[in-house]
């Protein structure tokens, strides 16, 4: 399966990854308001379109995880830039993380993961694949305050 995050349907519909050689299929989300639009863009491609809330200004990934499990998917994999690894953190729906790192400086690039979501891994690795390193682990659970937890609990 391949699925695009798409809220603003920017990637065009003759993209590689929709006319990639896979018998996977292909699925657009996008906002509930652009879920017609999304349909009429992306039906020639034969690209299915599914739409989730918003909140904040950012698509709900919390609910398309809900939705890929009403489907069956047990494992996602969320490959994207630092806005999407930012959300994707930010709605508690990362359970491992996993980076590669070349042997080249960029100068001043870009971050790899958008907003602040410092969080203690677990279970680290590292190790060389060609001439680069693949860096994973498991999100360490976030422990709360007893403070925390007695508000959960009472309101």
């Amino acid at each position: 399966m391949r699925v695009v995050i798409d809220a603003r349907l920017r990637t065009a519909p003759e993209a590689l990854v929709y006319r990639e050689r896979s018998k996977a299929p292909a699925i657009i989300v996008t906002t509930n308001a652009n879920l017609a639009r999304a349909r009429r863009k992306y039906e020639r491609a034969g690209v299915e379109a599914i739409a989730v809330n918003t909140r904040d200004g950012e698509l709900a990934l919390d609910e398309l995880m809900r939705e890929f499990g009403r489907r069956g998917w047990c494992n996602v994999l969320i490959e994207g830039g630092a806005k999407l690894a930012g959300s994707a953190l930010a709605a508690g729906i990362v359970d491992r993380v996993a980076f590669f790192v070349a042997p080249k400086f960029l100068g001043a690039g870009v971050p790899a993961i958008d907003g602040s979501h410092a969080r203690e891994l677990t279970d680290f690795t590292a190790r060389r694949v060609g001439d680069d390193w693949l860096l994973e682990g498991r999100l360490a659970r976030v422990k709360q305050s007893k403070t925390v937890r007695r508000k959960v609990r009472t309101g």
